[in-house]
């Protein structure tokens, strides 16, 4: 920790210490995410909690067992979610209205429902196994996904904004 840092902390209180904050690549910006993203671990929950706001960042990583601590109201503001691990229950994510980013986790179990994602511009992961309403994310522009098995590109002819279309 620097000097700045030691002296800020005397008197904020706040130590950033485990706190890891990813700067953006150029596939980030390319992608249209407009700040730093920072890691959520399961022992730094409520650091990154205060860091976020603190450093109004909108984006994060979350490699935590579950998905409850987004319904902090500190997060609403969220913009954007990268979901490393498997979690069996991502209803979370269904309180945060702003997404305008989200990146899935393999082997979703929980059902699904677009619906609640009007705003999302990128959808990168894994498809969950049920999902609905796919259709109404008309604003997408970038899709990056993993082990999409449908014989046919149908699903994708509504997104009219889509620029860049990835599958693996």
């Amino acid at each position: 920790m620097n000097f700045i840092d030691k002296i800020k902390n005397v008197f904020t209180g706040d130590s950033l210490d485990d706190v890891f904050i990813e700067k953006l690549t150029p596939v980030d910006i390319a992608s249209e995410i407009e700040t730093d993203r920072i890691r959520f671990e399961n022992h730094n929950i409520e650091k990154c909690i205060r860091a976020t706001k603190q450093l109004k960042l909108n984006h994060i990583r979350i490699q935590t067992d579950n998905l409850d601590f987004l319904n902090d109201n500190r997060l609403r503001h969220i913009k954007g979610i990268i979901i490393k691990n498997e979690i069996s229950d991502l209803s979370p994510l269904f309180n945060l209205q702003e997404l305008t980013h989200l990146h899935l986790p393999k082997n979703t179990k929980t059902d699904f429902d677009f619906n609640n994602f009007k705003k999302l511009i990128y959808l990168g992961g894994e498809l969950p196994k049920n999902y609905k309403n796919f259709e109404y994310l008309t604003n997408l522009k970038y899709i990056q996904l993993f082990g999409y098995k449908k014989s046919d590109l149908s699903e994708f002819s509504k997104f009219k904004r889509l620029k860049k279309l990835w599958l693996y």
